[in-house]
């Protein structure tokens, strides 16, 4: 969203954006209120799953519409997010145990935790593993790995400057 927003701004269509946001807001209640009411902890996970899936897609619609991409382009530019989030579902929906049926509160979030954990190394380890196989193209996850690098520098110089006397530390 904060790209799709960047680029609304940048081309001063702020009404779009305002509409994209307020139907996100408007959905938001509703749908984690029935998703709740329905599932209970799984449910929220649903709900939020099924926001997420809205914003994706109206994500998509308004870039389209701002930079005149067609939808197919969109999706051909995410292959990789694509791809990962289907292994990652699959992944987790492998997992034994489930969350619904479970009466202590505790077990519940613990597992909802680890699955969610697992989801997540799942997914990251499966962008980085496309990304690789398609030859490292620029995108978030050479930005990423940029960032990762230049604060292992600067924390590299910080441990320097911590060890050395309080007089002759560089700022």
């Amino acid at each position: 969203a904060g790209p799709v927003t960047n680029v609304a701004i940048a081309l001063g269509k702020l009404r779009m954006n305002f509409w994209r946001s307020l139907v996100i807001a408007l959905a938001t209640y509703p749908v984690l209120w029935l998703t709740i009411s329905k599932g209970g902890l799984a449910g929220a996970a649903v709900g939020m799953a099924l926001l997420a899936l809205m914003r994706v897609v109206l994500n998509a619609f308004l870039i389209r519409h701002l930079l005149s991409e067609p939808l197919l382009g969109i999706l051909a530019n995410n292959w990789r997010a694509i791809i990962a989030c289907g292994l990652m579902v699959l992944c987790v929906d492998a997992l034994p145990g489930d969350v619904e049926p479970l009466t202590n509160v505790f077990e519940s979030a613990a597992l909802l935790a680890y699955k969610v954990a697992v989801g997540m190394a799942v997914y990251f380890a499966s962008v980085f593993a496309l990304w690789r196989l398609s030859g490292r193209p620029d995108g978030f996850e050479r930005t990423l790995i940029q960032y990762s690098a230049h604060g292992k520098e600067r924390a590299v110089v910080l441990a320097k400057n911590l060890r050395r006397p309080f007089a002759t530390r560089r700022g």
